[in-house]
C-alpha cells in the first residue's frame, strides 16, 4: 500500500533524444503528407516492457482488440499543473504515455489531445517515466484521435501549446529586445512584439531551453506568430513545463493566422 502512494520520479532522461526527436518529426512529416490522421498508428502493436492499461473483465478483452500505439504528444493536466506527456498506447479505457513528472496512484488528471478532446482519468499506475491512465469513460479511439470535438467548425491538428506569461529574449536584425511570451509548442510561439513584421527573422531566448531562430509568421494587435526554423525537442520542451509546473493554462487552440 505504501508503494501504491509513493511518488513514481522520471530517470534522467524522458527518451532517448535521438528516438524522440526522430519521432516527433516522422508524426509531423506523415501528418501532413496523410492529413489529421497521419500519426503513427499500428493496431495491436505491443511496446516492449509495457504494462497493460488497466481495465476489468471483458473490457480488458475488448481493449486489448482496439488497443493502438501512436507517437503523439498531448497535454496533461494535474491539480493545479499541466505538462506535456507522449501517448504510446491507447485503448477505450486508458493509456500508456511517458511524463517527466512525479505523480502518484489514484491522482486526477485530464490529457487534452491534438483534436481538442479532453479524456478524464486518473493514474492506475507509474514506472519511472511511464504512466498509466485509467478513464473515467470509454472512448471511439480513431473518432477521438483524430476526429474534431464538439464546438470546433475547423480541424486542424497541431501541436500542443503550452501558455506562459515569462520574459524571453527576442534577437531581431534591428537589435535585442526583453518581451513577453503567450505560449510556445514544439513548432512555434506567440510573442507580445508590437515592432515585428511578417517573414522577419528572428532569434528567440528562453530561460531553460537553446535559444531557436525562426521566421514571424502572422502579426494581429502587438503580437507575433513565430514558426521556428526547426522543432523544440520533445524531451526539452517537456522538461521546461514540468520544472515550472506552470498553472493549468495549456490549450491546443491555434493562433489567429
Amino acid at each position: 500500500m505504501a508503494h501504491d502512494q509513493a511518488e513514481c520520479r522520471a530517470p534522467a532522461q524522458l527518451l532517448p533524444a535521438v528516438e524522440s526527436e526522430a519521432l516527433d518529426l516522422l508524426g509531423e512529416c506523415l501528418k501532413i503528407a496523410l492529413g489529421p490522421e497521419g500519426a503513427i498508428e499500428h493496431a495491436s502493436i505491443p511496446v516492449p516492457g509495457s504494462k497493460p492499461i488497466p481495465v476489468a473483465g471483458s473490457e480488458r478483452r475488448t481493449d486489448q482488440r482496439h488497443t493502438i500505439t501512436v507517437y503523439r504528444s498531448a497535454i496533461l493536466r494535474w491539480r493545479d499543473h499541466e505538462g506535456l506527456c507522449l501517448i504510446r498506447d491507447i485503448s477505450p479505457g486508458g493509456m500508456m504515455c511517458h511524463c517527466p513528472v512525479a505523480l502518484t496512484r489514484g491522482e486526477r488528471v485530464e490529457v487534452e489531445l491534438r483534436s481538442g478532446h479532453r479524456i478524464a482519468g486518473s493514474v492506475a499506475w507509474c514506472d519511472g517515466d511511464r504512466i498509466g491512465l485509467s478513464f473515467d469513460e470509454r472512448i471511439d479511439v480513431a473518432g477521438t484521435l483524430n476526429a474534431p470535438s464538439r464546438g470546433r467548425e475547423t480541424f486542424v491538428q497541431r501541436m500542443p501549446r503550452l501558455r506562459s506569461g515569462c520574459p524571453v529574449t527576442l534577437v531581431t536584425t534591428h537589435g535585442t529586445q526583453a518581451v513577453a511570451l503567450i505560449d510556445i509548442s514544439q513548432g512555434g510561439a506567440k510573442v507580445e512584439a508590437p515592432l515585428l513584421r511578417k517573414d522577419d527573422l528572428v532569434t528567440l531566448g528562453i530561460g531553460g531551453l537553446e535559444p531557436h531562430r525562426g521566421m514571424v509568421r502572422w502579426t494581429r494587435e502587438g503580437r507575433a506568430g513565430i514558426a521556428f526554423l526547426s522543432p523544440v525537442p520533445f524531451d526539452a520542451l517537456a522538461r521546461w513545463a514540468a520544472e515550472r509546473a506552470t498553472p493549468q493554462r495549456v490549450g491546443t487552440g491555434s493562433a489567429p493566422e
